[in-house]
This record gives structure tokens, C-alpha cells and sequence, in this order.
């Protein structure tokens, strides 16, 4: 007969049972410990080890503990001291004691599957090493687990056991053959984690995502596509706001400078990122910004407030540092620039066109020219102001007002260079009273005069509800269609042929009602602001932020993830110290390198679950990319927090036979991130499992993951 043997945490009911299980099993039958009249053994360092359980439904099995290195005492310490063996003080070794099991349980797999997981789980809270005490008549099962003796042997009682240490990445690659237990994945349930896999052994069975029967499916053919991805859907954004431009990109004197006081640290993050349409300057501080301020001799530039984010800004970095910048970026790096139209006009904007495209010849090509940039920039794309609608906008105004301007600042632009590339204000979220409205008045002013329309999107996990949040791509979605139809709304209205294309050119998860616990004042310069620190959480919810867009690539031409570095970022740094990537740019680096080609068209058929905010909502959510060379790209995540999905995808007319890889981003804790100290505490790592017979994907998603899956 076949159980469902589960693995978790203790739970502080689970108590009293370990003390009563240990007392029967170390006093009475072992005699290693005296015996209690209370009938339960505990000891001094409980309070410091984590408990996992092996159960079976109601039914405890077994349980195995865990000292972590913090706690600073281990029981060997009344065994050994520090020094011996030295690897107690020089690994900082999570000590795996006292695994004790059931009697009726013993001949099951239920003792290896806990020494299994028990550097499993010291290896997901940044454990290297482990150390035990094992039986001598158990020590096989040790062995299997990847332990070695260190040639010391203890005596507790009437009990001997052997000291033993290993690394804790020796165990996934190891199998416990003793027992014939196969490699297992290591998942969560809620505040607790399980380990699934289907085992057959002695009668026991570790059920995986199939005994749920909750599988997602869907089909791609080659003649069903969505559209093909332009490669500006993987851009970002650089606003002269806090620490994105200094300290983040530019630091004159940090180690890694370059001669151009660029980061080369960043630079190499940068570009493995792999963005490509940067927008620049702005951003809210764009509506204040004049572009003058950014250039010649940067000791002759004045200091201004900016009023946008209360800061002083030195001007020290502006639009040739800016262009710079980008030709050290990578090949595919190429600007977008914002116009200032909340206290400027086109006027200004005409000048700044001429100062950046004119080849030379006239006064504003010629100051470019003496400012040591002879050739001209080129830049082709151009945004007409920033979040005009906004109350929190510097010359906020209203859709009258700001269609007219935006028109005629086109019409100007193009006077020069008919060929540029123009982005009109939409609405700056969703849920403003004005969305849609805005964007009706807004493009019959400007519909046959620009090239696309903006929106501007960010999400956060609020008042604890994490499932809603998880579905965040549900409102994503609604918001990118809504503003299709009503672009579409207004070209029919005109008799227009011509089909607009969406910037989306400001989206990213930010937790905007979170304090800054930065202490930060009026007027200071580069402050810190906006370092959000993003979680394993935040990580999957912007994966299927970027499956969003992927999923319109129709009508989304081009996609700002805002913003490139410290603020709200993927990428961090200190000043004069490290840069690293946040667990966000897992998931956009993927997309960019592997998010090349076109759109299959994704129905997916899927279970779902609950939420507050949007009703019930799909497990999965995914789409499909075909590469030039005919491979395939799954994206997909699991929204499910507590249990694997299992993914069936059916793939017609498409010449695949295997899977080149399938990598995963999930973790056992939910709320791990990437830190200076741990700044790999977080990566993708490689899933096994997936198969690709008689034309079908299918592969186990990891609960609340980003996966990637190629296929060739």
C-alpha cells in the first residue's frame, strides 16, 4: 500500500512528542541517556535547533535537528572541543543531531530521506558544512548522504558514534544508494517546506505534483504566433534620482572606474542584463530639467534643486557622459530621451534635438561640436514629457492642455527629422480617475503625430496578501488591453490607418508604501532612496511581469524596467564598494538572452487559486519564444505557494527533440534576497525532470518559481 510520506517543520505542538520520542528511543531502548521519570528528554541547546518531522498525514514518523552555526554551541561540545575537529571553527558548520525515528518506521526510507534533507535545508539558509554524531551501526546511512568521518569517535552512554562532516553541496548530487532513493526538490508550504518525490521503497511513498492531479497545459504551433519581440521590450530606465547615476553608474575614484568615471563593475552587470532602449534623464526630475545644465565643461555646470525629488543636483553627469555610457553598455544599448514639457516647451525641445542629431554647421551643432562631440548622437527615439497627468508632476496639466503641446512639440521634431520616433503620455497608472479619458483626448490630438503611448505600471505585496500579489500580470494584462482599445478607439474614430504601439517604458515591482529606512534630508545629494531589496517573491511576480510583455508583443514595441541601478533595481552597489545583482534580474537577464524571436501564442489551460483582489486566477502563467534557429523558449511561473505544478505543453509543427535545460528560480524561505555579504544567496539553478517525447513537453514546476526551458 502506498503513503504520502511529507516533510516539514516542527511546529512547537510537535514538541512534546520529540521529547517523548527521544526519551523512548535514547533512554529507554539505546540506553545512551539515563532515564527520565518524566518520560521525555530534552536538553540545554533545544531552543537553538530546528526540528524537521517526517510524517505520514496525522502520523509522526521521525524527526531529525539542526544547530545553526549563530547559536554558538553544538552538542559536540560536550564531546570535543573547538579544535577538534577544527572544521566546529573553521566552516561554521550547521551540527545535524539527534535523528531519531519511529520503531514501526525504521525499515522505511523515512531515516535516509531526513539525513537527506537535513543539508537541504542548512544549504537554503546559506549553510556550506554540516557536521554529526552518527551510530556506528548506522553509518552507511551517512555515508550515502555524502558525510565523512573525520577520525574521531565519540561515546555517549552505551552508544559510540562517529564524527562526521561534508559539504553541503556534495548532497543534491547524491542518491542515497543504500536505500534506493533517488534525488528529491526541495519546496515550500506556507511557513513549513516539504520534499516531494515519488519513491518506491519498502512501501513507502513520497508523493510529487502528479498524486494532486494539478496540471497546467497548454499548445504552440509555429502558425499561431502573437507577433515578433522587438528587442526594445528589454530596456530600462536611468533618472537622475538618488543613487542610480551616482554612485550606482558613475563614481569617479571607485576602484573600478574607468577614464570616463564609469563603474566597469556595473558596466559588466550591465551588460550581462542584456538591456537595450534606456530612457534618460527622467522620470519626474525630466519636468524640471533643463538639458543645458548637462553639458560642456563639467567644472562651468551649475548646481540646481530638483524639485522632483528634493534633491541638489551637481550636473556633474549629463548627455554626453550619458552616451558614453550607453556605447560601453553593449551593442544594443541606444537612448530614449525624455523632453522636458512640464516647465518647458518646444522651443526647448527643438534646441535639444539640433544640439543631439544636427551634424554640425549651425550654433547648437557646433557647441556639441567644441564640446568634444564631433559626431552627432543620433538619438531616435524621444519621449514627449513625463506623467503629465500626475498632481505630483511639475507643470501637471491637463489632457487638453498637454495634447496640444504634445502635437505640437511633434510637429516641430519632425520639421527637423521626420524619421524620429515618438512616445505621447498615457496615463501614469491604471487606477487614476482620468485612465483612458486621458488617453482619448490626449491622441486625438496627437494620434496621426507620434508613435506610440506610454504606460507606467508598478506593483507591491500590500496588508500580507501575498496571492494577489502573485497575480499582479492579471492587472498588467488588463491595463495593456484596455489601453489597445482605446488607441484602437481613437484611430477608427479618425478613419486612420495607422496602428499605435505602446511604450511601457516604466514597470518593476516597487513597495512604495514602505518607509525609506535611510536617514535622508532636504537637499542632500545622490541620496539614498527607493533601495528596495527584492525577494525571492518579488523576483517571481516581476517574472510574470516580463511574461506580460512578452505575451503582447503585438502592440508593446518598447519596455522600460525601471529602474537600471539602486533604485528599484536589479543591480546595487556601494559606494566605493561591491555591486551585485538583486534577485530581479534573474528573470530579465533570461528573458533578454533567451526572449529573442517570436511570440507563440500561449492559451493556457490551468488550475486555479483564490485571490482578494482578482478573483480566482490561473496557477500558471507562461508563453512561448521561437529563436531564429528554430528553438523554443518556455516561460513560465507556478503562483502556487505550497505545491509543484506539473506543465504539459503540446508542441505541433515544430522540429524539437530535447530539452537543453530547464532552470529555476525558488527558494525555500520566500523572503531570501541577495545581500553584500550574500550576494549569491539567491541564483537560478538547474531543474531535472523535464522530458520531450512524441512531441510533448512536460517538466514539474517548482511551488511560487520563474523556469525557463529550452528546447531544441
Amino acid at each position: 500500500m502506498d503513503h504520502d510520506l511529507q516533510l516539514r517543520a516542527a511546529t512547537p505542538g510537535d514538541r512534546d512528542w520529540i521529547h517523548e520520542l527521544r526519551h523512548r528511543v535514547h533512554a529507554e531502548e539505546s540506553g545512551q541517556h539515563p532515564v527520565d521519570p518524566s518520560g521525555r528528554l530534552s536538553d540545554g541547546i533545544d531552543g537553538d535547533t530546528v526540528y524537521l518531522v517526517a510524517a505520514r498525514g496525522e502520523t509522526r514518523i521521525g524527526f531529525v535537528g539542526l544547530t545553526p552555526p549563530w547559536a554558538d554551541r553544538y552538542s559536540l561540545d560536550k564531546y570535543l572541543t573547538r579544535e577538534e575537529p577544527p572544521v566546529l571553527t573553521e566552516e561554521e558548520p550547521f551540527e545535524i543531531r539527534v535523528l531519531t525515528v519511529e520503531e514501526r518506521w525504521r525499515s522505511t526510507a523515512a531515516a535516509p530521506l531526513l539525513m537527506y534533507a537535513a543539508p537541504r535545508w542548512a544549504a537554503a539558509r546559506e549553510g556550506r558544512q554540516v557536521v554529526a554524531m552518527g551510530r556506528t551501526e548506522l553509518l552507511a546511512m551517512y555515508l550515502a548522504a555524502g558525510l565523512r568521518p573525520v577520525g574521531r569517535t565519540v561515546r555517549s552512554g552505551a552508544v559510540s558514534f562517529e564524527v562526521l562532516s561534508g559539504s553541503v553541496r556534495c548532497v543534491p548530487r547524491r542518491s542515497i544508494d543504500a536505500r534506493g532513493l533517488p534525488s528529491y526538490v526541495l519546496v515550500r508550504n506556507h511557513d513549513h517546506w516539504s520534499i516531494f518525490r515519488t519513491l518506491r521503497t519498502r512501501g513507502i511513498r513520497v508523493s510529487h505534483a502528479e498524486r494532486t492531479t494539478r496540471t497546467a497545459r497548454f499548445t504552440v504551433d509555429p502558425d499561431f504566433t502573437v507577433g515578433p519581440v522587438d528587442p526594445r521590450l528589454f530596456g530600462s530606465f536611468v533618472e537622475h534620482l538618488g543613487r542610480c547615476v551616482y554612485t550606482g553608474i558613475h563614481e569617479p575614484g571607485h576602484p573600478t572606474a574607468d577614464e570616463d568615471g564609469l563603474r566597469t563593475d556595473v558596466l559588466e552587470l550591465v551588460r550581462e542584463l542584456g538591456v537595450t532602449a534606456i530612457r534618460y534623464p527622467g522620470g519626474n526630475f525630466v519636468s524640471g530639467y533643463r538639458w543645458e545644465d548637462g553639458v560642456g565643461p563639467v567644472g562651468e555646470r551649475p548646481r540646481r534643486l530638483d524639485v522632483a525629488w528634493r534633491s541638489t543636483e551637481s550636473n556633474r553627469f549629463g548627455l554626453s557622459e550619458f552616451m558614453t555610457f550607453l556605447r560601453k553598455a553593449g551593442p544594443e544599448a541606444e537612448p530614449m530621451m525624455a523632453l522636458n514639457l512640464g516647465t518647458r516647451g518646444i522651443t526647448e525641445a527643438m534646441d535639444l534635438v539640433e544640439y543631439a542629431n544636427h551634424p554640425g554647421g549651425t550654433e547648437l551643432s557646433d557647441r556639441r561640436v567644441a564640446h568634444g562631440d564631433k559626431d552627432p548622437f543620433g538619438i531616435r527615439l524621444w519621449c514627449l514629457g513625463n506623467e503629465m497627468d500626475g498632481t505630483w508632476q511639475t507643470g501637471q496639466k491637463t489632457a487638453e492642455e498637454y495634447g496640444r503641446l504634445a502635437a505640437q512639440t511633434a510637429r516641430a521634431l519632425r520639421s527637423i527629422d521626420p524619421d524620429l520616433e515618438l512616445v505621447a503620455c498615457g496615463s501614469s497608472a491604471r487606477g487614476l480617475a482620468t485612465f483612458a479619458a486621458w488617453e482619448a483626448i490626449v491622441l486625438a490630438e496627437t494620434y496621426e503625430v507620434v508613435d506610440h503611448v506610454s504606460l507606467h505600471a508598478y506593483y507591491e505585496e500590500t496588508d500580507g496578501d501575498r496571492d494577489s500579489f502573485l497575480a499582479s500580470a492579471v492587472e498588467m494584462e488588463a491595463f495593456i488591453e484596455e489601453v489597445v482599445a482605446t488607441c484602437d478607439h481613437v484611430g477608427a474614430r479618425l478613419k486612420s490607418s495607422k496602428k499605435l504601439t505602446l511604450s511601457f517604458d516604466e514597470w518593476n515591482v516597487w513597495y512604495q508604501r514602505r518607509p525609506n529606512p535611510h536617514p535622508v534630508e532636504d537637499w542632500q545629494e545622490a541620496p539614498r532612496l527607493l533601495e528596495d531589496v527584492y525577494t525571492v517573491t518579488d523576483a517571481v511576480v516581476f517574472g510574470t511581469l516580463v511574461i506580460t510583455l512578452l505575451r503582447h508583443a503585438d502592440r508593446v514595441a518598447v519596455a522600460c524596467l525601471a529602474q537600471l541601478v539602486n533604485v528599484i533595481a536589479p543591480i546595487m552597489t556601494e559606494p566605493g564598494g561591491p555591486a551585485w545583482r538583486q534577485t530581479t534580474f534573474f528573470p530579465f537577464a533570461q528573458a533578454s538572452r533567451y526572449g529573442r524571436g517570436t511570440v507563440l501564442d500561449v492559451r493556457v489551460d490551468a488550475p486555479t487559486y483564490p485571490t482578494d483582489r482578482y478573483g480566482d486566477v490561473p496557477l500558471l502563467h507562461a508563453t512561448a519564444v521561437r529563436g531564429e534557429d528554430g528553438g523554443v523558449t518556455v516561460f513560465a511561473v507556478n503562483r502556487g505557494r505550497n505545491e509543484p505544478l506539473t506543465l504539459e505543453v503540446a508542441l505541433r509543427g515544430l522540429d524539437l527533440s530535447r530539452v537543453v535545460e530547464h532552470s529555476a528560480l525558488a527558494d525555500a524561505d520566500p523572503e531570501a534576497r541577495n545581500t553584500p555579504d550574500a550576494p549569491e544567496r539567491v541564483v537560478p539553478h538547474a531543474v531535472e525532470g523535464a522530458t520531450l517525447v512524441d512531441g510533448t513537453l512536460r517538466a514539474v514546476l517548482e511551488p511560487m518559481s520563474w523556469n525557463v526551458l529550452r528546447l531544441r
